[in-house]
């Protein structure tokens, strides 16, 4: 199976969106390492906090993280 391709839509506005929705994912989990918590799930609105919970807590700081890391990537790529 090829490996799936990347975006055709290269318009700058949505380039520089992505890159700031990026660093604004990156902030919040940098900011839920320091105080400790994080709250996610909309829905369920739950706070996972790293001294009851911590393998919750670091899974989803990680998913934070990593979805802004990937935003920030989609956005400063460009076109291949």
């Amino acid at each position: 199976m090829p490996a799936m391709e990347p975006l055709k839509d290269n318009q700058p506005w949505r380039r520089a969106l992505s890159v700031v929705v990026g660093v604004a994912f990156i902030v919040w989990g940098l900011i839920s390492i320091r105080q400790g918590r994080i709250t996610a799930f909309r829905g369920i609105n739950h706070t996972f906090h790293v001294t009851r919970e911590p393998f919750a807590f670091w899974l989803v700081v990680g998913i934070v993280i990593v979805l802004g890391a990937g935003c920030i990537y989609r956005g400063v790529r460009g076109r291949p």
